[in-house]
């Protein structure tokens, strides 16, 4: 028995860890430097909590999510920053603010032109109803 709750002890161990290493490597895309999306769990005095972390506040970018973009001051390591914002019990999500690129969808398919009936441009669903 004794034996049976090492292993699920070890089990445990090796899932919190992995788990750990995954939420530390997520956030490894580009990003601007020094800037960061907090979303908040209630309204907050968004400037206090700025001046708190040692932040610049910058921007309000959802009032009905609480959602807010911040700007480090000065050399602040962005991942220390980072983890300083996730660990406040009024922050619901923290991240970096990512490089967002616009995507073409259109497929290189040269016999493209001769499908019209895929694109459907006043649709609002996904296209390609046969």
């Amino acid at each position: 028995m004794k034996q049976l709750l090492q292993h699920a002890l070890s089990l445990c161990l090796c899932a919190i860890l992995t788990a750990a290493g995954i939420t530390a490597t997520g956030q490894s895309e580009p990003h601007l430097e020094g800037e960061f999306i907090v979303m908040f769990h209630k309204s907050e005095n968004v400037k206090a909590f700025a001046s708190e972390k040692g932040i610049r506040w910058s921007e309000q970018l959802s009032g009905l999510s609480h959602i807010h973009l911040f700007r480090s001051e000065g050399s602040l390591d962005d991942e220390k920053v980072l983890r300083l914002l996730s660990s406040d019990k009024r922050v619901e999500a923290a991240q970096f603010n990512h490089v967002v690129q616009k995507r073409e969808t259109v497929p290189n398919d040269p016999g493209f032109a001769q499908q019209w009936h895929h694109v459907q441009s006043g649709d609002h669903d996904i296209d390609s109803d046969l």
